[in-house]
């Protein structure tokens, strides 16, 4: 559904762009295995406690976008001043994971 379409209503749309987050995702994804160990605690930047509360606060400011963390706002930088670069990036990175 498009945020467009509820205009009028009381119902508010918040796009979370979440950034890396200190939980247990990556351990239960199958892949730490394949990862050197420093990258694991690279990729906890913050905490959940503290990602949560900057959801909250976007969303208590009717924030349509809220980027979390540093490296949200630098992926969505890089996004905008050059997509294609962006997208080539994280699919070399990511298929180095899965592959």
């Amino acid at each position: 559904m498009k945020a467009e379409n509820l205009s009028g209503t009381n119902v508010r749309v918040t796009v979370v762009f979440p950034g890396g987050v200190s939980t247990n995702i990556l351990s239960n994804s199958g892949l730490v295995d394949r990862l050197p160990s420093s990258a694991e605690g690279a990729r906890k930047i913050l905490s959940a406690d503290k990602a949560a509360a900057m959801i909250i606060a976007g969303m208590e400011q009717n924030r349509y976008r809220v980027l979390v963390g540093k490296d949200a706002k630098m992926l969505d930088l890089l996004y905008r001043l050059n997509p294609a670069y962006a997208a080539g990036l994280i699919a070399k990175k990511m298929g180095a994971l899965l592959f």
